[in-house]
């Protein structure tokens, strides 16, 4: 057995080793469901109205019908079982791995180095994501056809013929139509032409060799932008939400949640409570939940970045260093000074924003029904009230929110709920749920709790 064949088999032993845990784990609600679980056609398996569906329409906001395909596949072979659709991103892993094995060591001819930087490739943390994520396929079958494009491009040069050309246009044309992301593979194709292959070729030789690569690319940029932008996901529509949703000019820094509403108590319970009860998987920024401020003196987003702010000791008890050696100065001066809002202060505050928060991630423990359960929005006679109710594990929770500063009695059905997370006393709800200005109730039956 060869030395790279030896290095080959060591690698896939400790990728699967690493990775195998995956297959246990289950989809997650950021993505999976437009991706698998919850779209009817990718569901269905292999179809021809699904084959031809990929090809004609975006998949969660991108072009990449090959992607799209392989899920199907996955559902024809698997169904919905999660670990089937972790094992084969396991295994698409797992080829690139080696191919990327073999294609450094064909360009190189050294099987050492060429499986450290195959093996960093394998393991590294930054690759957990697209491999242990569902909704990722599209890295890891691209990562393999990324592989496939350097190895015919190297064939190609060492051997020109045009079959050799149609297969390197053939996998780079797969790569594209699995993540519109390949358009850079032609620039790498001509930095392995300067080393490892040493090439030195005319400059209009290297533009014909290189044309149809980059038309290839450049449609797919295209049909990429446009289904990007018919998904409101372009930058121009980031920036369009900032200012119409956050009071904030286009070239305005990032704010943290407290100083954008003024340091407001009401108002921040009221962001985190709608946080914290919609569908999904809440995120929070480190700091937010003590209402950190932020230095807009600071360039680009450095402004949300300073220390955490632990306590009233140096440096706000995040570091012994010297102050000019922190990583960003320390917030010291304001309502925001780390004098006025710390870690420390707050644990011994029952009143404080931090057991607040406390508090609400408790009950919503209590109530796994918002990460995974059915959810459905419910009228309420007020636009400026945001009601949802939630079924899940034999639970039935419903929240209400007032998003204006005036009180309402929204038109809810209340009878029969009661309080277990709100903004203040109320009184029982009926035919209708009482809400004070930016207030919010979090509404239960008795038999559910």
């Amino acid at each position: 057995m060869s030395r790279p064949v030896r290095l080959g088999a060591l690698l896939a032993v400790a990728t699967l080793a690493v990775y195998a845990q995956v297959v246990q784990h289950g989809f997650v609600n950021w993505d999976d469901p437009d991706y698998v679980v919850q779209n009817p056609i990718v569901a269905r398996g292999v179809t021809l109205d699904g084959i031809a569906w990929a090809f004609t329409h975006r998949h969660s906001a991108t072009w990449h019908p090959l992607t799209s395909l392989s899920h199907m596949l996955d559902c024809e072979v698997f169904g919905l079982w999660p670990g089937g659709h972790h094992l084969t991103s396991v295994l698409l892993h797992v080829v690139a791995t080696l191919l990327l094995l073999g294609v450094l060591t064909t360009l190189t001819g050294r099987a050492g180095p060429s499986a450290f930087v195959a093996g960093v490739f394998a393991l590294h943390p930054l690759r957990a994501e697209s491999v242990a994520w569902v909704s990722e396929r599209k890295d890891v079958l691209a990562a393999v056809l990324w592989m496939v494009t350097i190895w015919c491009w190297t064939r190609w040069v060492r051997r020109p013929s045009a079959g050799a050309y149609a297969a390197v246009l053939a996998a780079f044309g797969l790569a594209l139509l699995a993540k519109p992301m390949v358009v850079t593979l032609p620039l790498v194709l001509l930095l392995l032409d300067v080393w490892p292959l040493e090439r030195r070729v005319p400059l209009r030789r290297r533009v014909v060799e290189q044309l149809p690569l980059l038309l290839m690319a450049g449609v797919v940029s295209v049909v990429t932008f446009i289904a990007q932008r018919g998904y409101g996901t372009t930058a121009a529509d980031i920036r369009a939400c900032r200012q119409d949703l956050m009071g904030l000019d286009e070239n305005a820094a990032p704010r943290r949640l407290a100083p954008m509403l003024g340091g407001d108590r009401r108002r921040i319970e009221l962001a985190f409570s709608i946080l914290l009860t919609l569908p999904g998987t809440p995120v929070v920024y480190y700091g937010d939940e003590i209402g950190m401020g932020d230095d807009l003196s600071l360039p680009e987003r450095d402004p949300v970045r300073t220390p955490m702010q632990w306590s009233q000791d140096a440096n706000a008890g995040f570091s012994p260093a010297a102050r000019g050696a922190l990583c960003a100065p320390v917030i010291s001066r304001g309502a925001f000074g780390y004098r006025h809002v710390n870690a420390a202060d707050q644990r011994r505050d029952p009143s404080s924003l931090l057991n607040w928060f406390r508090r609400a991630v408790r009950v919503r423990k209590e109530a796994p029904g918002f990460g995974n359960g059915s959810w459905e929005a419910l009228a309420t006679g007020h636009a400026s009230v945001l009601a949802l109710r939630f079924e899940g594990h034999g639970r039935q929770i419903t929240v209400l929110h007032n998003l204006s500063a005036d009180p309402v009695r929204a038109r809810v059905d209340g009878r029969g709920l009661v309080d277990v997370f709100a903004d203040g006393e109320y009184e029982t709800p009926g035919r209708t749920v009482e809400l004070a200005g930016h207030g919010y109730r979090w509404l239960r039956r008795p038999e559910a709790m």
